[in-house]
């Protein structure tokens, strides 16, 4: 681990801009454009971002598990404003570990998509299987495709 000073400038992290960040920030070194869904979680709290979505970043990382990928749905009112702040970064993560010899930074980039199931509400595009006119129970029959593994 190192010791990460504060950066002098705040850098959003989306796809566009993961070279512009530190040096010391680890970075996803696959093509996230070429991921397919294989998972999708309901609900995307601290600790899912933490773990699952990082142990699926770290085999994304060696080549594997690219048909693996994250779709978070969201089904509660609050939901919506994570999903917004998610898509504007391209669903891409922060996480910082924090140990007593420093700490380290990595951008986690297993999830695609992020969309919202409540009645009535319309999905984006996830894999080429759901588009924007389907209703939640039509984007949950998708989800239950042969080429969604998990459903969480």
């Amino acid at each position: 681990m190192t010791d990460v000073k504060a950066h002098e400038k705040l850098i959003k992290i989306s796809n566009v801009n993961l070279d512009e960040l530190p040096a010391f920030v680890k970075r996803p070194n696959y093509d996230r454009s070429k991921l397919k869904a294989g998972i999708v979680h309901i609900g995307l709290g601290n600790f899912h971002r933490a773990h699952q979505a990082w142990y699926l970043h770290r085999l994304m990382q060696r080549g594997e598990a690219l048909d693996w990928a994250i779709v978070g749905a969201g089904i509660m009112e609050f939901d919506k404003e994570q999903r917004q702040k998610l898509l504007s970064q391209d669903c891409l993560t922060t996480l910082v570990e924090l140990d007593p010899d420093g700490q380290s930074v990595e951008v986690i980039g297993s999830m695609i998509d992020y969309v919202e199931i409540s009645d009535g509400s319309g999905a984006r595009e996830i894999s080429g299987l759901v588009n924007s006119h389907r209703t939640a129970q039509n984007v949950i029959r998708q989800y239950a495709s042969e080429c969604i593994g998990i459903c969480q």
